[in-house]
This record gives C-alpha cells, structure tokens and sequence, in this order.
C-alpha cells in the first residue's frame, strides 16, 4: 500500500512523515500510525472539511482523501483513520496549516463494504476532526450506455414543437454521473430544429412551412468514446381551417307568416377555430324542392383567418306557397365542410271576404227570378296577388248567368265580384264560391236560395182572368140599362186553375222528364230552360 500526500498553499508542495516541505511520498505499513499525533494534549476540539474524489470505489481503485487545515501560522501533524469490513491508519504526518492536502492510498480497497474516514489535526494546543465515507464494490464491467427516447412517436401541427424524454441505461452504475452528450438528431425536414432542454427533453421545433408528412430520425449520442443511437418518429400535419355554424337566421324569421312574393333572407355565421385561414369559403343553398322558390342572390366566396369569423347572406324568393326545403352547404375550394337542413314556409296571401249582398233579401226568390250575389274582397297582406281565380257552383236548378273577372288584388286592397243567376226550378238551392290565390284556397262561401212559386196575383192568367170578368160585368150593366129593368143579382167565382194531369210527360227534345206549372197550365222542361 501507498500513501502520496500533498499540500497547496502558496505554491507549497511537501511529503514526507515529518515537516512537510515540496513533495513527498510515503511507503508505509498498515500497522504504523495508530497515534493522533502530537497534538493531543490540547486543550480545544474543532472541525474540518474532509472529503474523496468518488463515493464508489471498484475493488483494487486507490482512494483520494483531501482535508482542509484552515487558517495558516500553525504547524501539527494528521492521522487518517479508515473503519470499515478492513480498518486502516496513516499518520501522523507533519502538515502546515493554511493548505489543503490530498492522500492518495493505494492498496486499501480489496474488500467491498462501506467505510468511514476520520482525518485528525494535532496542533500546539488545538485538535481537528472531520468525516466522510465512500463505498467498495465489485470490479465494473467496461463502460458502455443506450439511448432510449419516449415517446417513440409524436404527431404536431405545422409550426409546433414536438417533445420526448431521451433516457440512458449505463453498463454499470459506477458510470451513472458520465454525461451523455447528444451529437446529431437527423434527418429532418426544411426548417426543423432540435436542442435539449431540461431534464433530458429533445424538443424538435417545426416551422408553418416544414412540409406535411412522416419524418423518422436518429439520436446520436457519445461518451467515453463510444457512440450509441435511438431512434424516433415525428409525424407533421398540415394546418388547416376547422368551420363551425355560429348561427343560421332567417329574416323575416322563418316561422312566418312568409307570403308568396315575399323576400327571404338567411344569414349564416361562420367561425375558424382552426389555425389556418380557410381561404375562398362560400355557402349556397342546395336540393332544393319543390320547385317555385328562386336564389335571387348569395354573398360571394370570403375568407376566413384563425379564429375569426365572416358572414354570408342568401335572398331567396317563392312564387307559390308551400313548405321547401333544402341543404345549406359550405365549402373551401371545392371541398364541402359543412352542412346542415334548411327549410321555409311560405303561405298564400290572406284574402278575406269583407261583404256580401243578395239581390233578394233573405235568400227568398220566385221561379224565373234573375238573382245578384255581390262580394266585395280585401286583401289584407302586405304583398300584391297577381294570381287569383274564383269557382262559382250552383245547385240543379240555379243557372249561373255571367260572374265578374277578377284575377288580382293589390294590398290592403278591395274589389267587387258579382255572381248572376236565373231560377229555373222550384226548391231550395245553393250557391257555392271558391276563392283560389297562387293555387290556394283562401276563402269559401255558400248562399242558400229558396225558390218558390210567384202568389197567384202574380201569376199571368191572374190578370187576364180579372179582365175578362170585368168585361163581363160591364157588358151586363148595359144591357140592364137597355132594358131599363131591375139589374139581377150577379154573383163572380173565382177562376181556377186546370188541375195537372195525372200522368206525367217527357222533353220531345231531350228526353228529360217534364214539370207542370199550374201557374201558366203548362209543361216545363228544366234541361231545355223552355215550354213545351
């Protein structure tokens, strides 16, 4: 075993078992040294710094044992004690103090174990101690590491950073503090960067231009000349626009009422929440159905930067009423992104009938009666009618004689329709108007007329029944007169009506059974409209 002190202060360097002065090496046996020098009478007690260059040691590796003998002006002597599974003794040795020496021993770590080391100063009246301890193991293997990386792989956006863990796995913990050093991450892409940052992270920067794809690359990392390597993964997307509907509003709203003629506004919000701009991004209405409602304009293409948001309107119109629908789309370029259902109710114009006057007061006519049905029609909606047609039916035995042409209404405007008919047969009847705007029904009406037969003063024969029995009556009164005689009581009865036939008759013409009329004591064909 081999003891090599030596000291530093002032460019002094001694050895040697005494008064240390240059350099010294000291051969000594492992029995000598048990004394703590001649320092022991003093008086006080103190400490110093003592420490070894590793707290490993391999079986067979000398130790460095340095120690600090504070202030200078003094000189002693120092022991070292070593206590372990083998104890060991050095000293004592004359030092200076002022300096810091360093023992190398050789020799003293055949044993594995834990051992303590105990450094003693003997000065004139003072004593130092001070400790520390290293360990003893096996002979290591020779020095060799790997590298491993984690993630192993990793996905990023254009423009971000990717960041893994690198680890190292040395041969032998003896060589865990040997630093690693990293020498190359490649290849890469046009732009990406790499360094290592706190706590073993390799951060891999990308710029918005590195292109899009599947990058592997190899950490390269050496140390006491030897070189290992792992390997890793960066996956580079593409930045792109991410769209959302903000909202889709409809003006007017589209629970209506929209009338036909109307104009109808959607207006569509859309956001990017991505972090590309979305360039050229229209919206258009698509599948529409039924047919009748016209696009009559749309915003153009617009862009949309990250995390803005643009707008778009589309004014559509509808010539018939009706539910459509269709798809709202939006697309960037020619890619469709977006979707969603669109619909509108669109009504027909609200036409109401504001009055209505017969010519017969009460519904009441007399066969062979003409008959006058006027309607006086509002159009209470905020929108012109330009298509608008009006259905007159009559029961059997009303006939419809000429009715007005109505085909438009302005708004919150009013016109008058006139209906004429004729009763040709005796009943109750009716008469029925439709009211249709853009194919439509807005408005029905009924009017029920009776048809009666005229009373009987009323009747032709009536009158000429009168007449002949006033002619009768005047020619007797002058024959009276003639004779110059007593008048004779003259007694008038009413004329009456032949009775209708017990059987019945047919049309010549038509063949359709006839009606007899005691009022005029004929036949009366309700098909042909005549006498017979």
């Amino acid at each position: 075993m081999t003891l090599l002190i030596h000291g530093r202060s002032s460019g002094l360097r001694a050895e040697g078992s005494g008064h240390l002065s240059g350099t010294s090496v000291i051969c000594a046996s492992l029995l000598i040294f048990l004394v703590l020098g001649a320092a022991s009478e003093a008086g006080a007690f103190g400490t110093i710094s003592v420490w070894t260059d590793r707290s490993i040691y391999n079986v067979g590796d000398s130790v460095s044992i340095s120690f600090d003998t504070g202030g200078p002006g003094a000189t002693g002597t120092a022991t070292i004690d070593i206590y372990g599974p083998i104890s060991y003794s050095y000293g004592p040795v004359s030092i200076v103090t002022g300096s810091v020496y360093t023992a190398t021993l050789t020799g003293i770590t055949p044993v594995t174990g834990t051992y303590s080391v105990k450094v003693t100063l003997g000065l004139m009246y003072d004593v130092y101690e001070g400790y520390t301890s290293y360990q003893v193991v096996q002979a290591h293997p020779p020095f060799d590491f790997s590298l491993s990386i984690s993630p192993p792989s990793l996905t990023v956006k254009q423009g971000e950073a990717a960041r893994y863990t690198l680890s190292v796995q040395y041969s032998d913990p003896y060589y865990q503090n040997t630093v690693i050093k990293i020498t190359s991450v490649a290849p890469l892409g046009t732009g990406m960067d790499w360094e290592i940052e706190p706590g073993n992270i390799l951060a891999i920067k990308t710029l918005e231009s590195t292109p899009a794809k599947t990058y592997a690359f190899t950490v390269t990392g050496k140390a006491e000349g030897v070189t290992r390597t792992t390997v890793g993964t960066l996956i580079v997307e593409a930045l792109k626009p991410v769209l959302t509907y903000v909202s889709v509003t409809g003006i007017p709203p589209t629970g209506g009422p929209l009338y036909v003629g109307e104009k109808s506004t959607t207006v569509v919000v859309i956001s990017n929440t991505g972090n590309a701009k979305a360039q050229a991004v229209k919206v258009v209405l698509e599948d529409l159905s039924p047919a009748g409602l016209a696009v009559l304009s749309a915003d153009p293409a617009k862009d949309i930067e990250p995390l803005g948001t643009q707008q778009w309107t589309i004014q559509v119109q509808a010539n018939r009423p009706g539910r459509y629908v269709g798809m709202l789309r939006t697309y960037v370029g020619s890619e469709r992104i977006l979707e969603q259902p669109w619909d509108l109710e669109v009504s027909a114009p609200e036409i109401t009938i504001a009055s209505k006057d017969t010519s017969s007061p009460g519904g009441k006519v007399y066969l062979g009666d003409t008959i006058t049905v006027t309607y006086t029609l509002k159009n209470t909606s905020p929108v012109d009618v330009t298509q608008l047609a009006i259905d007159i039916q009559a029961s059997d035995g009303l006939t419809i004689l000429d009715k007005t042409a109505v085909t438009d209404i302005g708004s919150q405007s009013e016109v008058k329709f006139i209906v004429k008919l004729r009763a040709d047969k005796i009943g109750n009847g009716w008469v029925r108007t439709t009211i249709t705007s853009y194919g439509t029904v807005v408005q029905q009406d009924e009017t029920t007329i009776t048809v009666a037969e005229p009373p009987i003063w009323q009747q032709p024969w009536f009158l000429a029944a009168v007449g002949i029995g006033a002619a009768a009556v005047v020619g007797v009164l002058v024959l009276l007169r003639r004779r110059r005689g007593a008048p004779p009581a003259l007694t008038l009865t009413q004329p009456t009506a032949p009775s209708e036939p017990l059987s019945s008759a047919v049309c010549p013409n038509c063949g359709k059974t006839l009606t007899y009329v005691q009022a005029h004591s004929r036949w009366y064909c309700t098909k042909c409209k005549e006498y017979v």
